[in-house]
């Protein structure tokens, strides 16, 4: 889950404006990873308008709170660390307040009336009769420690970058969505002809494979390595009492009064060594190293050399450079008939097929077919392949269709709404660049 939302939390991220209101009840969640300079309750300036502490507080609150609704225990502060919630939210509303200071220089306006008519709208203020209460209004104020002054400026402000956003909103067209669904809702009609990897496999002869070993053998070293002088002390019950003797050996080696015991090598991929010992000894510059903890042992250790990697022996790696060989061997193959079949395609016909819609093809299985489908219809070649470990199907549409859909059809409300994201995203994006350019924005949170 973690790995999707961090791949899609540019969609994630609502763009207009979150009601604090709406969230009332939900737990304030705490960050403890922002820290503020001098400026005190002010995280940021953007153009003339300051974004507080509050604010901020308030802003992730609410979109935190939206995806616990959306996604309940799946999502946690851990996940929200993980995809750098607080970040990305920091980022938006310093976006809306982009948009607040246009609003503003734009000459839009929030009247006084506007404001209260949103306030009693909230049922959280509404009494047993569905009546506004003040008192209800005034004691939740003082639950959030704001005043209703702040409280009522924040909301004026909350209607005026609705105001904008609404105003810069595109809709899909009837002439888009016709457009759209034209693309979409078709289907074509394909032949195929597969081309299975063992078709076209060989036994190659050892001449040939130490000849193509010479050409591929710096693909094929060996391991970083280390020569080094060592004395090992056991580590027995008394751990620290081991250490004690290690060092008492450290200390004679070092003034010549002893030898080391032995010279052996180890090299960066050994599962008798850490990464990090590794590299400590690698970057000794040969001194001799206290005791350093390796396995169940110390050890007082000496650079002797660095062992650089070089080509194994062709008997090592014959094996792999066998099965290298052969596979390289196919694949100029297959892209030989690839060829051949672009200029004169012959093949088996499997019908029509549509975007969303499963199709039974005798040689593939399921995720086979849905890879295939998915790659015909990216695809704006007539003739095409799609690769599997085992074979490469070539593909030749035939025709294309259009079919008929309902414009209350899910799948047409679906791609219409998917378009409208992405046209309305975009033109954000370019908004928010201009106003990015037009106003300077001051940062005074740091990450701790």
């Amino acid at each position: 889950m973690i790995s999707w939302m961090q791949h899609h939390k540019k969609w994630l991220v609502i763009t207009i404006w979150i009601s604090t209101i709406a969230f009332v009840g939900a737990g304030f969640v705490g960050w403890g990873s922002y820290g503020y300079n001098s400026s005190g309750g002010v995280v940021a300036k953007v153009g003339s308008e300051s974004i507080t502490y509050s604010t901020f507080s308030q802003e992730y609150d609410a979109v935190y709170t939206q995806y616990k609704q959306q996604y309940g225990d799946k999502f946690n502060e851990e996940v929200a660390k993980a995809i750098k919630l607080q970040s990305t939210v920091f980022d938006n509303l310093v976006k809306k307040y982009l948009l607040l200071n246009y609003a503003k220089d734009l000459g839009f306006y929030v009247s006084d009336e506007e404001v209260a008519k949103e306030i009693i709208s909230y049922d959280v203020f509404k009494d047993e009769n569905g009546t506004f209460s003040k008192n209800k209004y005034l004691n939740y104020l003082k639950t959030i420690h704001q005043s209703p002054s702040y409280f009522e400026e924040l909301i004026a402000k909350e209607k005026l970058i609705n105001k904008l956003q609404y105003s810069l909103y595109s809709p899909v067209s009837s002439d888009e969505g016709n457009l759209l669904a034209y693309v979409y809702f078709t289907q074509d009609d394909v032949s195929i002809n597969i081309l299975k990897n063992k078709d076209f496999a060989i036994s190659p002869s050892d001449k040939a494979l130490r000849a193509f070993y010479n050409k591929v053998k710096n693909n094929y070293k060996s391991p970083y390595g280390i020569e080094v002088q060592v004395s090992f002390v056991d580590i027995k019950t008394d751990e620290l009492k081991s250490k004690k003797k290690a060092l008492k050996k450290y200390l004679s080696i070092k003034k010549g009064k002893s030898n080391f015991d032995t010279t052996t090598e180890y090299y960066a991929n050994s599962a008798n060594i850490t990464k990090d010992i590794f590299t400590k000894i690698a970057s000794s510059n040969n001194k001799i190293l206290k005791p350093i903890k390796i396995g169940n042992k110390f050890a007082i250790v000496k650079l002797n050399k660095i062992i650089k990697p070089k080509p194994l022996k062709y008997e090592q790696v014959k094996d792999a450079i066998k099965q290298r060989y052969i596979a390289s061997f196919v694949k100029s193959k297959i892209d030989e008939k690839i060829q051949q079949l672009s200029k004169n395609f012959k093949g088996q016909h499997i019908g029509t097929i549509m975007r969303g819609k499963k199709k039974y093809i005798s040689a593939l299985n399921d995720k086979e077919t849905e890879i295939l489908i998915d790659e015909i219809f990216k695809s704006t070649s007539q003739v095409g392949f799609v690769r599997y470990a085992d074979k490469t199907i070539v593909y030749k549409i035939n025709k294309i269709e259009p079919v008929f859909f309902n414009k209350d059809n899910k799948q047409f409300k679906n791609i219409k709404q998917k378009l409208y994201s992405i046209k309305n995203y975009n033109i954000f994006n370019a908004v928010n660049k201009h106003l990015s350019d037009k106003y300077k924005i001051y940062n005074y949170a740091s990450a701790k």
